[in-house]
C-alpha cells in the first residue's frame, strides 16, 4: 500500500502559518489595548488625586491658572489615549475579519485533504482487492 501524499500540503501549511500570524497580531493588539486602558485609568486617577490635593486648598489666581492648564493637559492625554484605543479596536476588527477568512481557507484545504485521502484509500482498497483476487485465482488454478 502506497503512502498518501497530499499535493496541496505546502499551501495548507502556509494557510496555517498565516492564521497563526494573524492570531498573534490580534493578541498583540489586545495587549496594546489593555496597556492603553491601564494608562487611561492611571491618568484618571492622577487627575482625581491632583484635583483633591491642589484645588481644595486656598491658592493664588496664578496657581489656579496653572492647575487648570495641567488638568486640561491631562484631559488631552485622556482624549489621545481614547483615540488610540478606538484605532486599535478598528484594527482588531479588521484582523478578526482576516482571521475568519484565513480560518475558512484552512478548513477548505483540510476538507480537500480528507477528500483526497478518502479517494486514495478507495483506490488502494481497489488495488488490494484486485491483488487478492489475483492470488485467489492463482491458488484455485493450482489445485
Amino acid at each position: 500500500m502506497s503512502k498518501f501524499k497530499y499535493k496541496y500540503e505546502i499551501v495548507k501549511n502556509i494557510k496555517e502559518i498565516q492564521e497563526a500570524r494573524i492570531q498573534k497580531d490580534i493578541a498583540e493588539l489586545e495587549m496594546k489595548i489593555h496597556n492603553l486602558k491601564k494608562d487611561y485609568d492611571d491618568v484618571v486617577s492622577e487627575q482625581k488625586k491632583y484635583a483633591e490635593e491642589n484645588l481644595a486648598k486656598n491658592c493664588r489666581a496664578l496657581d489656579i491658572k496653572y492647575h487648570k492648564e495641567y488638568i486640561a493637559h491631562l484631559e488631552s492625554i485622556k482624549k489621545n489615549i481614547y483615540c488610540g484605543i478606538a484605532d486599535l479596536n478598528k484594527q482588531k476588527v479588521t484582523k478578526h475579519a482576516e482571521l475568519l477568512e484565513k480560518t475558512k481557507e484552512k478548513k477548505i484545504f483540510n476538507k480537500l485533504e480528507e477528500k483526497h485521502l478518502e479517494d486514495h484509500n478507495f483506490e488502494q482498497n481497489k488495488i488490494d482487492n484486485m491483488n487478492l483476487d489475483e492470488i485467489a485465482i492463482q491458488r484455485y488454478t493450482r489445485k
